[in-house]
């Protein structure tokens, strides 16, 4: 049977067409999700919520103009790897698939799990080898440019990083059967969790970071202390591999709970410190 994919690559039209689509597509869904959560925190609750701004300090448009230049790099590089994806399925090499009834509805929701905690790993080990001296330098400095991100740093990276953010997608489908719909959830879920750990403001209860399940799941506060320390918190989805392996920041329960607790002004609250 056909699928929607076929003869992609035997057209050069077509070829540039579904680049140029998947641009696009990444870019609106870029804009929708990371943009609506930069208006609604950022401009429209700013004043309401000041008191939940984890770091006493308002980003410049400076900083997110330099957010969103990168974020363009790195949305053509996203649509070189769907193209390579194609190229894969294309090759017969993926195990890319269409019909649900293949596997079964309860294959599909536990594959689309799996690829979080797959992601959420191999996110930990890669983020720690970008903190590398010469790697980080050269690559992970630009993200690290903002040290008070907002939601437009989901996409800010030099163009390796992009590679190796997204990277992971064409691991997956090569290595493991994923229906097309949790492919592009797992994309979806991708960029609005990032958008959550660049968010720059708390909204989750005093507590959560203690609490016995809620520990476990990554914060705003948990990213933006990485961004402010340059190290600690190398998660992405969760905290296990920074607990694990030791490299949680030691003062973030109590700094999660004097960000989460803040009642009235900003002006009244004691700033995060930096390390």
């Amino acid at each position: 049977m056909n699928h929607p994919l076929d003869g992609i690559l035997t057209d050069v039209s077509k070829l540039t067409d579904v680049m140029l689509d998947s641009f696009l597509s990444n870019g609106v869904r870029y804009i929708l999700i990371a943009g609506l959560a930069y208006f609604i925190v950022h401009i429209v609750m700013a004043t309401w919520y000041a008191h939940k701004r984890i770091q006493n300090v308002t980003p410049d448009g400076k900083q997110i103009s330099r957010e969103m230049r990168y974020s363009i790099g790195t949305l053509i590089v996203f649509a070189a790897l769907d193209i390579i994806v194609i190229w894969l399925h294309e090759m017969g090499v993926s195990q890319l698939y269409f019909d649900v009834a293949k596997y079964g509805w309860w294959y599909l929701l536990a594959s689309f799990f799996a690829t979080i905690l797959v992601h959420d790993a191999y996110f930990y080990f890669i983020h720690r080898l970008m903190h590398v001296g010469p790697i980080y330098e050269r690559v992970h400095k630009v993200h690290h440019a903002s040290t008070n991100p907002t939601p437009w740093a989901a996409y800010a990276f030099h163009p390796l990083e992009a590679v190796l953010e997204f990277g992971i997608a064409v691991v997956l489908v090569v290595v493991m059967p994923l229906h097309i719909i949790v492919l592009l959830a797992f994309v979806h879920y991708m960029l609005l969790m990032n958008c959550l750990a660049h968010l720059g403001f708390e909204f989750f209860p005093k507590g959560f970071a203690r609490h016995p399940i809620g520990r476990w799941f990554l914060t705003a506060t948990h990213h933006n202390l990485h961004h402010r320390t340059f190290r600690y918190n190398y998660g992405f989805y969760f905290t296990f591999w920074d607990r694990v392996l030791g490299t949680n920041h030691p003062h973030y329960e109590d700094l999660f709970d004097e960000v989460a607790g803040r009642e009235g002004s900003l002006a009244e609250q004691t700033p995060l410190v930096r390390s």
